[in-house]
């Protein structure tokens, strides 16, 4: 997917879903990505494996582009921390050519996103739904 694909992607997701929404949807986009970069470098396809972790990244750096630090408190804080470590990892599997690093980033983002999911389908406590809502955001 082209940044520009990505980016009317998630301008048509905010607009037809609430935030929680939006964040699981990044997640999806980040996960589908990231799964078929690590199938990619397994495969030695090396044009896929760049196209997919270029998606990654931009899923990943969306979503930590939407933290909002100051109001977010320390989950907003963490959730930095963890996307960073994505991050990297996304690095170390495309220079190092190497699907684990891919992998690892790859559960890291399914918890994240078990958890949102959680929230955005309203069964997480609302004290949960709240921290996590001040956490990201979303900015159209």
């Amino acid at each position: 997917m082209s940044p520009y694909a990505i980016r009317r992607y998630r301008q048509t997701m905010v607009h037809t879903a609430d935030r929680r929404s939006a964040v699981v949807y990044l997640y999806d986009a980040a996960i589908r990505a990231l799964r078929q970069a690590a199938d990619a470098i397994e495969d030695g396809r090396v044009a896929e494996k760049g196209r997919r972790l270029d998606q990654a990244m931009a899923a990943v750096v969306e979503l930590a582009g939407a933290l909002d630090l100051e109001s977010g408190g320390e989950l907003a804080r963490r959730l930095n921390l963890i996307y960073s470590f994505v991050i990297r990892a996304l690095i170390a599997a495309n220079s190092g050519n190497n699907p684990t690093p891919a992998r690892e980033g790859l559960a890291v983002l399914r918890t994240l996103r078990e958890g949102w999911e959680q929230v955005a389908l309203g069964r997480a406590p609302e004290a949960v739904r709240n921290t996590m809502d001040a956490s990201h955001a979303l900015r159209c």
